[in-house]
């Protein structure tokens, strides 16, 4: 799959969605909560030196609220989350591949 694309992306703060309106005509409202838990990065692991903190887990809860949102270069979008996780690229190929899920609402 190669998507092009959106033609309008738009954050719904009240309602707490990431709406995307696709070329072919989709409307999609992404919950951030479903974003978050989907972060391309969140698999992503580094090398460490030192014994993990096992406590460190419980000190930073991840947060579901999005800040800022950018683009990338004309192929996705970064978004920044609350607790200043900024690292995840959802390109529009990852975003269209997750509208299929039943947690992202279509109209």
């Amino acid at each position: 799959m190669s998507a092009t694309a959106p033609s309008k992306i738009r954050l719904d703060k009240p309602h707490r969605v990431l709406e995307i309106d696709w070329p072919d005509g989709r409307h999609c409202r992404y919950p951030w909560a479903f974003l978050r838990s989907r972060c391309p990065s969140a698999g992503e692991r580094t090398a460490r030196l030192e014994p993990a903190n096992p406590l460190a887990v419980l000190s930073k809860v991840p947060s579901e609220e999005i800040t800022d949102l950018r683009l990338v270069g004309s192929y996705a979008l970064n978004l920044t989350w609350a607790d200043g996780h900024s690292a995840g690229i959802y390109t529009w190929d990852y975003l269209a591949s997750l509208a299929d899920d039943p947690r992202v609402e279509k109209g």
